[in-house]
Parts: C-alpha cells; sequence; structure tokens
C-alpha cells in the first residue's frame, strides 16, 4: 500500500506502518520535513552554528557554559536540549527542554523538541500537549499543518 500524499514534502503513512526503529537526527524531527532551528541570539549563535555543522560536543559546550553564566536564559536551555537530543541524550535533553518550557513556555521550537522527546519515549499524552502548544502559540517555524497531522496520527 503506498503512502498519500497529504501535501508537497508531507505524507501520511498507509494503515498499518509501523514507525522506523531508527531516529531522525541532524535537527530534523521527522519524515515530515520538520527542523528544529538552534537558537540565534548572539550570545548563543555560535553554539547554534556549530550544531547545523554537525559539532554537536563543541556545541553542547558552549550551551553548557551559557546556562550556567545565564541560568534563567530558556534559549540557552533550549540549545542545550537541542545538542544532547543530537548527541542521543533523550533523557538529558527533555530535562533541559522542561527547564526551557520554565522558564519560557511560548518557545514554539521547545514545544516540538519536548513533544518528540515524548514521542520517542511511548509518552503519547505528553507528546500531544506539547505538539498542541506549539500549534496554538502562533508556531514557529511554519510546521503548524505537519505538527497537526502528527497530533492525528498519535494513540
Amino acid at each position: 500500500v503506498a503512502a498519500r500524499v497529504i501535501r508537497p514534502g508531507l505524507w501520511k503513512a498507509p494503515a498499518g506502518a509501523r514507525a522506523q526503529t531508527g531516529r531522525p537526527r541532524h535537527l530534523m524531527l521527522s519524515a515530515s520535513g520538520i527542523v528544529l532551528e538552534p537558537p540565534s541570539s548572539a550570545p548563543l549563535a555560535s553554539g547554534g552554528a556549530l550544531l547545523k555543522q554537525g559539532k554537536v560536543d563543541e556545541a553542547l559546550i558552549q550551551f553548557q557554559q551559557a546556562t550556567e553564566k545565564v541560568p534563567n536564559d530558556s534559549a540557552a536551555w533550549y540549545g542545550l536540549a537541542l545538542a544532547l537530543y543530537e548527541k542521543g541524550s533523550d533523557r538529558e535533553a527533555e530535562a533541559a527542554v522542561t527547564k526551557s518550557l520554565e522558564l519560557d513556555g511560548r518557545s514554539g521550537m521547545a514545544q516540538l523538541l519536548s513533544g518528540f522527546l515524548n514521542q520517542l519515549a511511548g509518552n503519547s499524552g505528553a507528546a500531544k500537549q506539547h505538539y498542541q502548544a506549539y500549534v496554538e502559540g502562533a508556531a514557529e517555524g511554519g510546521y503548524t499543518q505537519d505538527v497537526q497531522l502528527m497530533i492525528q496520527q498519535l494513540p
């Protein structure tokens, strides 16, 4: 059974399809093409650039230092979470993104990352809540339709 096109670049899996056992990396959440953007504000831009270059360990150090210097900067915590996600440290990434959202719950990218981490962990209820918060919050990145489809496909 072939997948059907929802809109260009977005595919809906056929009924009965199973999730892939591998996991996307390189700042992408899913086959739908959702790309997480690293922080770009002046003090965090170098860490974001390192992530985009695939220099995860170097970016991780920069974001860790940023959270130590300015512990109330939600973007620094989001950057740390994104670097930890890229490294494969999902539990630590979830703790960091939770801290980011505690400081500023309006971050769409943080909501997406938290939703995806919860989805990977099998917490579909929490994933739906974070995805819904993304959709309701004026949606950074313009992925509203993609995220709505992801919500519909969760159990």
